[in-house]
């Protein structure tokens, strides 16, 4: 094995941090990973928090889910953002380490840092680098990408929202209403109210037909410390979970700095367990 799956990071003391799992990746083992993957990881409590952990909840972890629209939302925004690019694609080289990367949200293309594993120092725009990706109209204004949250496309931070974009393209259509016909006149088991019963129930869909939503995904990892009584339970891993992008949403409820570990699937890109979207 040449890949460290184990990685630790620490989370500032009552904070909510996002984490780019491609970027600590690359940043732990010395290669590109890219995010356009469907990466499976683990998030774990290591032993014990301390003293006085204060309150059962210590991490809250929020992935994006893998529904059908959220999956079809960033293949689109990539494929979208190569699109843009493709004139110049077509004329210069590509840098070497160039990859699509985009936000978890707004909030997250607002964290003035990029989470690093500890143990790892760089200085990013000087000996390294991890870009989010941006795209240029043609008054040359930049545009970043985020999986969640709707578009921003005036002011200074603008932003396109990858599953708001998708549903804008893809918005469902209901069926007229039925019109009948004059088959039950010789086929005695064919009627108008059964042909408003299959015409009518089914003509919406299954889900909200006008917004396009996606469920929640959390897991919520609790420990207790010497001032908190034992009820007998703690979830310390969520176990390997499916992370799309690699994008990790992560609040630290305790007032005091923690680490977290994640471990990885092993598998054939480059050594990690990882589906290409």
């Amino acid at each position: 094995m040449t890949t460290e799956l184990r990685l630790s990071v620490t989370l500032p003391a009552s904070s909510t941090t996002y984490l780019d799992l491609a970027a600590i990746l690359s940043a732990a083992n010395h290669r590109l990973y890219r995010q356009s993957y469907l990466y499976k990881a683990e998030f774990r409590i290591d032993g014990d928090v301390g003293t006085g952990i204060g309150v059962d909840e210590q991490f809250v972890v929020d992935v994006l889910p893998t529904s059908w629209p959220m999956m079809k939302a960033l293949k689109q925004a990539k494929e979208m953002a190569v699109a843009s690019q493709m004139p110049e694609r077509d004329a210069i080289q590509i840098a070497r380490w160039n990859d699509f990367r985009m936000y978890y949200d707004t909030t997250h293309k607002g964290q003035a840092f990029v989470q690093l594993p500890d143990g790892i120092s760089m200085t990013l725009g000087s000996d390294s680098e991890l870009a989010y990706t941006q795209v240029f109209d043609d008054v040359g204004l930049p545009y970043v990408f985020t999986a969640l949250d709707n578009s921003v496309v005036t002011g200074a931070g603008r932003s396109f929202g990858a599953l708001y974009e998708y549903d804008r393209t893809g918005d469902t259509s209901t069926t007229n209403a039925p019109q009948g016909n004059d088959y039950d006149r010789i086929l005695n088991d064919l009627n108008d109210a059964n042909e408003t019963e299959i015409s009518q129930n089914g003509d919406l869909p299954p889900y909200n037909k006008d917004t396009l939503q996606v469920p929640s995904k959390q897991y919520q990892l609790f420990a207790f410390g010497s001032s908190v009584p034992n009820v007998g339970y703690s979830v310390r891993t969520t176990g390997l979970v499916d992370v799309p992008h690699g994008l990790v949403k992560v609040a630290n409820n305790i007032d005091a700095p923690r680490n977290l570990i994640i471990r990885f699937k092993a598998g054939k890109y480059k050594g990690v367990h990882a589906e290409a979207l």
